[in-house]
């Protein structure tokens, strides 16, 4: 195969009940007229195909006594389209208003960069969205139907979204544009950027057959597991994926979308593993993969990858020592950290280079012996990347902080410093070696936490019980790395994406359709991978796509659970969705306690993916920022054996609540017949917070432990108010539901008011044990949707909280906190963003502040007090409001860096 493109021949197909087609080539047109009934509204260009070209204000104006004529249900508008640029308010075809409360007419078109077809039947428009972004620059074929019963949206021949609406359309009874290429109404105006090549209605529904002849024109490469990217060393990586029908399959990339590099894979099977060499480094590299099918050759979607985030250390010269080989026996074959105190002729630290993924840096008090090191590596091309050489003319101590090496020995037959100065130096886990063969492996520090999930442990309480070595304040913390990722890295901070997580030594962070593992101790990257799928936002209203424990990491791509290793980032396992829900649905919440791992099904398209433009997912009241992605079933499977275990399926289940703790699992779901069937897998609260009940299963057999109707809120009632966010968290005792209730006028319109409610189930009978109360700090930038720090005694949410068990409000408030945000708790204060707007640490004893200039989380939760460390990868890039330092960094408390404060120069 010499080129990788997508050729589609574009033939309208056939169906009954034709009542307008509006064909837009160059034949039609004479000047501006357009054929049989419009014209365009600029002087028309034509591109070599003969379509019309929809760009700058681009449209055509069709007769408006035309639109009154079109039926007002069982209709069907068909549309081939190609998009060439994603906007707001895109429509193909339109007649519609959206003026505030007055919606009227119907809409096919697009918002942002997923298909959608709108309409009204007297209310608000209402609107089915395909789940998945088009491709720019690629034609599609679309079906916007409506029966009186149903609204439907069909893409390249396939159902993509439904729901259940009733009634005729309702239109516009003010003058209104029937247009072309643009959204346009009375004070509006949204020309599209594209190609329109055929449009046409009936009167009629399209059959399956019709539908199956367009589905088999369109198909596209389809995945059982789908595309991933992970480097190996610079300038290599490993492409790998797997097919849903076994056969030849070719990778077409390069550094444009005209791709021009081919390989093909060796595999015939479903599994495909490919190795893209040669790359070139800071790049942005698109992909396609084609295959062989009944149906002729068949391509997926256009991918990307970006060698800007290959971190993989390179190779050094083949090198050996007799002891390399001992002292590294056991350790993981990884990037780390090896540090060398004391040399002889630097043999060791070679070979440890050579033969492992470890950087090296090795200390030596003779600075003609590390000179002529240097010299030596620097010829080699090692120097500064694999191998550091250091003069250091006291070796008895060293000036690093603690707990940073992976490896920490010395070349000499008598170490230069004591044997607790390189076990000082040595990380948890990590290995000291003594030159008598004594091999030792430091413990975990003292008090450190696990950050397992989105909010610290599965119960969600944003506390992991890290004691940070009793620090209270910014100045009894030091310093422990810095370095990567960058702000290049991740998306934008503002979308509230999943928090990092960090468990075992290891920390994993998220970005744009990227994650890594990072070792948390010392910051080096132990491996990377690009999924084109990852992308998850507006975490306050759904729930994180990813979890971990000891050895795996547990991540939601689409329909599938991956089970990786923690270690090398390898998939050792895929999790299905329950077989009903495997062909509608995509895997949602995700964690996992002891034996058990639990999912849940979302509809497609109700995750959040849009990070772009005004995506902060706050604004309060606004129906679209206080819609919650629900849940049609939660299930659960088993570590030892990959099995499903059980399935719930009785309600619609709301994300943010579900929490996990001691083999009890806790949620609020929904009872609501009708909105179960009319629901697109993403509602506002002013549409699911009724039936509303409260849950507890077991989270080994999936049995129910209780159940009970949830009390009435406490400022939101069925006239008025709204909640902005509910969250589900557990503490030993009980299930604490915590929601952000906002007050309105009778009109609907928030006057400034609201509060934080919470709603106490006792753990093990469900009975009620309190409802309680406390007032907002302020109603915009994140304030309103804190996510509560829960201790055993007490919770903290903006400004103040209340105490447990009686849920009487504290007498004191923390902060202030400002912005964005969220809070993490330690044993002994909150970390937060306050003074300055940086980096801020509240001390539950004193009540005071102390804070980090010019350091910034992001939006969401980007900061995790754990492992003995108070962790900071970058998430703040995007940021306008101030010079903020873009970079990644970790904290340890002076308690346990044991670094020595210089003697002051005598005078």
């Amino acid at each position: 195969m010499k080129r990788l493109l997508l050729i589609l021949i574009l033939s309208p197909i056939a169906h009954a009940g034709l009542l307008g087609s509006w064909i837009l080539n160059k034949k039609n047109f004479t000047d501006q007229k357009f054929n049989p009934a419009g014209e365009a509204q600029e002087a028309p260009e034509f591109d070599t195909d003969g379509n019309l070209v929809f760009s700058s204000k681009q449209h055509v104006l069709l007769p408006e006594e035309s639109a009154k004529k079109l039926p007002l249900q069982n209709f069907a508008i068909e549309a081939r389209v190609r998009i060439d640029q994603a906007q707001k308010w895109g429509s193909i075809l339109s007649y519609s208003q959206d003026n505030g409360s007055y919606e009227r007419g119907w809409i096919l078109g697009y918002n942002g960069s997923r298909f959608s077809f709108r309409l009204s039947t007297g209310d608000r428009l209402l609107e089915v969205v395909a789940p998945e972004p088009f491709e720019p620059g690629e034609w599609h074929h679309l079906f916007a139907t409506y029966d009186g019963k149903k609204m439907s949206l069909h893409l390249n021949g396939r159902l993509v979204s439904s729901r259940v609406v009733t009634g005729p359309v309702v239109l516009p009874d003010i003058p209104t544009p029937f247009v072309i290429g643009a959204y346009k109404d009375k004070d509006e105006f949204y020309p599209i950027n594209g190609r329109i090549e055929l449009l046409q209605f009936h009167d009629s529904l399209p059959t399956r057959k019709e539908l199956a002849i367009i589905a088999k024109e369109f198909a596209v490469v389809s995945f059982s597991v789908r595309p991933a990217v992970r480097f190996l060393a610079p300038g290599k990586a490993l492409l790998f994926w797997e097919a849903s029908h076994p056969g030849k399959a070719v990778i077409g990339y390069g550094t444009n979308r005209k791709l021009g590099s081919i390989v093909e894979s060796k595999s015939e099977g479903l599994r495909h593993e490919v190795i893209l060499d040669n790359l070139k480094s800071h790049t942005r590299y698109s992909y396609r993969i084609s295959s062989n099918t009944e149906n002729g050759e068949k391509f997926s979607p256009l991918y990307e990858f970006d060698t800007s985030m290959n971190y993989m250390p390179a190779p050094t010269p083949e090198s050996g020592h007799p002891l390399a080989k001992t002292y590294l026996q056991d350790l993981p074959a990884q990037p780390g950290f090896a540090i060398i105190v004391g040399l002889t002729d630097g043999s060791l630290a070679k070979a440890i280079a050579s033969q492992s993924k470890l950087n090296v840096t090795a200390f030596d008090d003779d600075l003609e012996k590390v000179n002529a090191l240097r010299k030596e590596l620097t010829n080699s091309g090692i120097h500064g990347s694999r191998i550091t050489v250091l003069h250091l003319p006291n070796l008895k101590d060293v000036p690093l902080t603690s707990c940073v090496g992976n490896l920490v020995c010395t070349e000499r037959e008598t170490p230069p410093c004591s044997a607790s100065e390189l076990s000082r130096l040595t990380r948890p886990k990590g290995r000291t070696v003594l030159p008598d063969g004594t091999l030792n492996t430091r413990l975990p520090i003292p008090g450190s936490g696990e950050w397992t999930h989105q909010y610290g442990p599965p119960s969600n309480t944003t506390y992991s019980n890290e004691r940070l070595g009793g620090a209270q304040a910014v100045d009894e913390l030091e310093l422990q790395w810095i370095g990567r990722p960058g702000a290049n890295f991740g998306i934008d901070r503002q979308p509230r994406m999943s928090a990092p997580l960090a468990t075992n030594g290891r920390m994993y962070h998220q970005g744009l359709n990227r994650l890594m593992a990072l070792d948390a101790y010392n910051g080096q990257i132990l491996w990377d991978m690009e999924i084109p799928d990852l992308r998850r936002v507006n975490v306050p209203h759904d729930s994180a796509n990813w979890c971990a424990d000891d050895s795996k990491l547990y991540v939601a791509v689409k329909d599938l659970l991956w089970v990786l290793d923690g270690a090398t980032g390898k998939r050792v396992s895929t999790l299905k969705l329950t077989s009903s829900h495997r062909e509608t649905h995509d895997w949602g919440f995700i964690a996992q306690e002891g034996d058990n791992v639990i999912g849940s099904s979302v509809r497609l398209g109700a995750e959040f993916k849009k990070y772009f433009g005004d995506a902060w997912y706050d604004k309060v009241g606004r129906e679209t920022d206080t819609a919650n992605v629900l849940s049609d079933n939660i299930f659960g499977y088993s570590k030892s054996n990959w099995n499903g275990n059980w399935t719930y399926s009785r309600g619609l289940i709301i994300n943010p609540t579900i929490s996990l703790a001691k083999g009890k699992l806790c949620f609020l779901e929904t009872r609501n017949t009708d909105l179960q069937k009319s629901t697109s897998g993403r509602e506002s609260t002013k549409n699911h917070w009724k039936q509303m009940f409260a849950v507890c299963l077991d989270a080994t057999t999936g049995k129910i432990i209780w159940q009970k109707p949830f009390p009435k809120t406490l400022l939101r009632t069925e006239k008025k108010g709204f909640i902005q966010v509910s969250y589900g968290s557990m503490t030993s005792e009980g299930f604490l539901v915590t929601l952000s209730e906002g007050d309105t006028e009778e009109t609907g319109k928030h006057n400034g008011k609201g509060i934080f409610s919470y709603h106490y189930f006792d753990l093990a009978t469900g009975d009620l044990r309190f409802q309680s109360q406390t007032p907002w700090r302020t109603n915009h930038h994140g304030s309103h949707i804190t996510h509560p720090v829960v201790y055993e005694d007490r919770v903290y949410t903006d400004p103040t909280g209340i105490s447990l068990p009686d849920g009487k409000p504290l007498d004191h408030k923390y902060g202030p906190k400002t912005k964005c945000s969220a809070t993490v708790g330690t044993a002994y204060g909150l970390l937060y963003r306050g003074i300055d707007v940086s980096l801020t640490f509240w001390s539950k004893t004193s009540k005071k502040q102390s804070h980090w200039p010019r350091l910034r989380p992001s939006c969401w939760l980007s900061v995790l007090p754990a492992q003995g460390l108070f962790l900071a990868p970058e998430g703040g890039g995007g940021c306008s409001c101030g010079g903020w330092m873009e970079t990644s960094l970790a904290f340890i408390p002076k308690n346990n860096s044991g670094i020595k404060e210089p003697t002051p120069p005598k005078k």
